[in-house]
C-alpha cells in the first residue's frame, strides 16, 4: 500500500501550490452562487483571519518580533533534530563544509583532504581549499568550540541564521517601505518558507549568505543623503557575504557604486567610498592576505575552473585529469557563439523558473508583478533591481538556475509580493469583499502549507526508511555505515580512498584522504593512485569504458590483478589496492 500512496502524496506536496489555486477558485465560485449559508461562514474565517493580521501591525515591534524569534527558533530547532548525518552528508556538497570546520577544529586550518576535481591534480590530498568560502565552516568551528563537537553542533549555525533571517526581512521591508502592514506580511512569508526551511536542513552557506546580503542592502540605502557610519556596516556586512559566497563581491561591489554615484550627496561619495572599504577589509583582510601569501593573489579562487561543468559537461569534465580549457574565460574566449547559446538559454530558463522553483507559487508571482508595477518612488528601489538583475545574470550566466544560489532574491521578490498584495486589498477588492475574501483565505492556506511541506522537505527525505519495497533506506544506510567502519578500522591515517560518487560525505565518515574516480585510462588511474597513495576504492555507480577510459569505475572483467574485493553490500563495493602496476 504504501508503495502506491506516497508517490501521489510526494507529488501532491510537490505542486501544492496548484491545489491552493484550485481551491481558491472553487471558493470564490461558490461564493459567488451563493448556496446557503456558504457566504457567511468564508466571511466569518476571512474576518477572522484579518483580525489575527491586524493584531499582529498593533503589536509592539520589540514584542512581534520576540514572539516570532521564539516561534522561528523553536520550529526550526524541531525541524533539524530527527535528521541523520549519514542520510544527509550523502549530499555530495553539504559534508565538504563539515569537513573544513573539522579541518580548523584539528588544527589545520583551512584545508580539504578531499580531490573532487582531477583536472587541477594538486601535488597532495591534504592541501589549503580554494574552493569554498571560510565564513560558514568558520562559524561551525566556533559551535564545536561553544557546544562541543557533534553534527548536531554544526546544524546550530544554520538554525540560528534562519531563524533571524525572518527579522532582517521584516527591518528590509520597513526601512524601504515604512509600512508595518507589509514588513508583517513578509515576516509572515519569510519564517514558513519551504525553501529556507530545506537549505537550513541541509549544511550549505546559502543561510547566513542571505542574512548578509539583505543586511547590506538594508545598510547601503541606510546611507542615503549622509556621511555616517552606516558606510562602514555597508563594507563590514559586504565582507561577510563575501566571505559566505564569492560571487557576492561582483554583486555588491557595482551596486554600492551605483547607490553612492547616482545619489543626492556627492560631496560624500570619497567618505562613503573610504569607510566602505575601510568596513570590508576589516572584515576580509585576514583571508585576502591568506590568498595573498599562498597564490599571490589575494581575491584567489578555483571556482572559475569549477564553472566549467556549467559549458562543457559535467561529469566527465570534472572527473578528468586533463582538459584543454583553464577556467571558464578561457572557453569564453575560444568558443564565444557556443558560450553565448548556453548563457541565453540558462537565463530565459531561469527566468521561467522563478515562479515554481523560487517563489514555489505561480500566484505570488504575479502578485510580485502587480507590486513592482504599482510600486510608488521607483527610484528609491533602483539599486534593489539593480541588486536582483547582477544577482540573476552572474549565477545564472556562472552555473545555472539553482534556486539556493538565489536565495536572498527571495525576500526581494515576496517584499513586492506583499506590496502587490496590499495595493490589491487598498484598490482593486476594496469593493469586492468577495474576492478580498477569497484572497485572505488563500493567503492564509498558502503560509501554512508552505511552511508545512518545507518541514517535510527538510526532514524527511534524511531520516532513513523503508516505505518503498524497491529500496531500503534503512538497509542502505546500515550497509553504508559497514563500509566506513571497515575503511576506518583497516586504515593506516594517510592511506586514501578512490570513490565513484560522493567523496566528501566518505572523507566525513572515515577521515581518509579521498579523491574522486578520474574519466581516464588504467594507466593513469594507476599513475594516480600511486601519486595520492590509494589504499580503497569504493564504487557506489554504473561502470561504463569510453574512449578506452574507464568512466566511474572499472568494468567487472577488466579490474586489475592488484585491486581485490573486500566487502559488498547495498550501498556499494569496496575493494582494497594490494600494490601499483605500472602498464
Amino acid at each position: 500500500m504504501p508503495e502506491k500512496i506516497i508517490p501521489a502524496i510526494k507529488w501532491t506536496v510537490y505542486n501544492f501550490d496548484y491545489f491552493l489555486v484550485i481551491f481558491a477558485c472553487f471558493f470564490y465560485l461558490l461564493y459567488r452562487n451563493r448556496p446557503q449559508n456558504f457566504p457567511v461562514a468564508l466571511k466569518k474565517i476571512s474576518d477572522t483571519l484579518s483580525g489575527i493580521f491586524k493584531k499582529l501591525t498593533e503589536t509592539k515591534t520589540a514584542y512581534l518580533l520576540i514572539i516570532f524569534s521564539l516561534i522561528n527558533f523553536a520550529v526550526r530547532f524541531l525541524i533539524v533534530m530527527p535528521v541523520k548525518p549519514i542520510a544527509l552528508l550523502e549530499n555530495i556538497i553539504a559534508p565538504h563544509y563539515l569537513n573544513l570546520a573539522d579541518s580548523m577544529f584539528s588544527g589545520e586550518g583551512f584545508t580539504t583532504h578531499v580531490i573532487w576535481n582531477l583536472f587541477l591534480l594538486p601535488p597532495k590530498v591534504v592541501l589549503p581549499d580554494f574552493f569554498r568560502m571560510p565564513l560558514y565552516p568558520f562559524f561551525i568551528f566556533l559551535a564545536y568550540k561553544i557546544f562541543g563537537y557533534s553534527f548536531f553542533s554544526a546544524q546550530i549555525v544554520n538554525v540560528m541564521a534562519a531563524g533571524i533571517l525572518p527579522l532582517i526581512a521584516y527591518f528590509f521591508s520597513y526601512v524601504l517601505t515604512k509600512s508595518k502592514k507589509i514588513s508583517v506580511l513578509l515576516l509572515l512569508f519569510i519564517s514558513f518558507n519551504q525553501l529556507i526551511f530545506q537549505w537550513m536542513v541541509l549544511t550549505f552557506p546559502e543561510i547566513i549568505y542571505a542574512c548578509f546580503s539583505i543586511l547590506t542592502l538594508i545598510f547601503i540605502y541606510k546611507t542615503k543623503g549622509q556621511t555616517s557610519f552606516n558606510s562602514i556596516f555597508v563594507g563590514v556586512f559586504w565582507a561577510l557575504a563575501y566571505l559566505s559566497r564569492a560571487e557576492a563581491l561582483y554583486i555588491f561591489f557595482p551596486v554600492i557604486l551605483f547607490f553612492y554615484f547616482f545619489k543626492e550627496n556627492k560631496k560624500a561619495l570619497l567618505t562613503k567610498i573610504i569607510l566602505t572599504a575601510i568596513g570590508f577589509l576589516a572584515i576580509a583582510a585576514p583571508y585576502l592576505s591568506r590568498n595573498y601569501v599562498l597564490t599571490g593573489r589575494p581575491f584567489f579562487s578555483e571556482f572559475d575552473k569549477i564553472l566549467m561543468v556549467s559549458y562543457i559537461g559535467h561529469d566527465r569534465l570534472i572527473e578528468s585529469p586533463k582538459t584543454e580549457y583553464a577556467n571558464i574565460y578561457d572557453i569564453w574566449r575560444q568558443k564565444p557563439l557556443l558560450s553565448l547559446t548556453i548563457a541565453a538559454k540558462n537565463i530565459f530558463s531561469g527566468i521561467m523558473a522563478v515562479p515554481d522553483k523560487l517563489l514555489s507559487s505561480y500566484p505570488i508571482f504575479i502578485f510580485m508583478l502587480i507590486g513592482l508595477y504599482f510600486t510608488k518612488d521607483r527610484k528609491k528601489y533602483l539599486f534593489i533591481f539593480f541588486t536582483v538583475i547582477l544577482t540573476f545574470i552572474i549565477t545564472v550566466l556562472s552555473v545555472y538556475f539553482e534556486p539556493r544560489y538565489l536565495i536572498f532574491l527571495i525576500i526581494i521578490f515576496y517584499l513586492f509580493a506583499c506590496i502587490g498584495i496590499f495595493h490589491l486589498y487598498d484598490n482593486k477588492f476594496k469593493n469586492n469583499p468577495v474576492a478580498a475574501s477569497v484572497l485572505t483565505l488563500y493567503l492564509a492556506l498558502f503560509i501554512f502549507l508552505n511552511g508545512f511541506i518545507g518541514v517535510v522537505k527538510g526532514t524527511l527525505p534524511y531520516i532513513p526508511h523503508s516505505f518503498y519495497k524497491r529500496f531500503d533506506a534503512n538497509a542502505y544506510y546500515y550497509d553504508l555505515n559497514d563500509i566506513y567502519s571497515y575503511i576506518k578500522d583497516n586504515s593506516k591515517k594517510n592511506d586514501a580512498v578512490m570513490a565513484s560518487r560522493r567523496p566528501y560525505g566518505i572523507y566525513y565518515f572515515t577521515k581518509q584522504p579521498t579523491i574522486i574516480f578520474p574519466y581516464a585510462t588504467e594507466k593513469e588511474i594507476q599513475s594516480l593512485m600511486k601519486k595520492y597513495n590509494v589504499r580503497w576504492l569504493l564504487w557506489q555507480g554504473q561502470p561504463e569504458k569510453v574512449d578506452d577510459k574507464f568512466w566511474k569505475f572499472f568494468l567487472p572483467d577488466e579490474i586489475p590483478s592488484n585491486i581485490t574485493p573486500v566487502l559488498k553490500n547495498s550501498a556499494g563495493d569496496l575493494f582494497y589496492v594490494d600494490y601499483y602496476t605500472e602498464q
